[in-house]
């Protein structure tokens, strides 16, 4: 979750906890000791676990104990039984598995975009202390992007105000970048709904604008944004 340039957080959100805030029953089951996998003791709970499910987030990868500065890999595999681990649990899956990546650098998984149980596969680098969150939340459609975080920050700047004095200042959005996400087929696509911009740090001194963005009726199909 955290890499080595992360500084020290006060907590994170891990994927089942994030899970845990959309779903109303998760199962959780350790595939592996640890993320060098020297074992296959764990497998066979694995596999059970996907037998009787709807569907299945299986999270791989590596961490500060593979990869790091000064330590470099040897290859481009997932280590230990972590292959094994993905295909047995793939192929006695109930439903759809979503495979979520965790490293730094590249990692060969040619061989599960071929897998028919694997629905998806989601490289998320060290995701940081909300990345837990971020991968429970809903996939974008490739059509109309919804499921957007309620907030994130846009721009960050720091003014001093003297007591019984005023300062303007000045900002900007750019619409198509700050309130946009990117969909599964990796285009990036305006959120359709209502957005609301905070400037301002505590709620009494807080300005608030609106936002809505809504799909147009011309033929081209490109969102317009609507300022109320």
């Amino acid at each position: 979750m955290i890499s080595n340039y992360a500084g020290v957080l006060c907590q994170y959100t891990s994927p089942l906890q994030g899970l845990q805030k959309y779903v109303s029953m998760v199962i959780h089951e350790v595939g592996c000791r640890d993320v060098k996998c020297n074992n296959d003791t764990f497998i066979d709970l694995m596999v059970q676990a996907a037998a009787n499910v709807d569907a299945m987030l299986l999270i791989m990868g590596l961490d500060k104990l593979i990869e790091v500065e000064g330590l470099d890999r040897v290859n481009l595999t997932l280590p230990g039984y972590q292959d094994k681990l993905m295909i047995d649990v793939a192929n006695a899956s109930n439903g759809k598995v979503v495979l979520v990546v965790m490293a730094a650098g590249p990692i060969d998984i040619t061989f599960a975009r071929n897998m028919r149980k694997i629905g998806a596969i989601l490289w998320v680098g060290y995701p940081g202390q909300a990345g837990g969150d971020a991968i429970a939340q809903k996939p974008p459609s490739t059509k109309v992007v919804t499921g957007a975080p309620n907030m994130q920050l846009i721009g960050f700047e720091r003014v001093g105000v003297k007591k019984g004095k005023t300062k303007y200042v000045a900002t900007s959005l750019n619409v198509c970048k700050d309130l946009s996400l990117v969909d599964v087929e990796g285009k990036r696509k305006l959120v359709i709904e209502q957005h609301t911009i905070f400037v301002g740090t505590t709620s009494e001194h807080q300005v608030r604008h609106h936002f809505i963005v809504r799909q147009a009726g011309d033929k081209s199909g490109e969102p317009l944004v609507s300022i109320t």
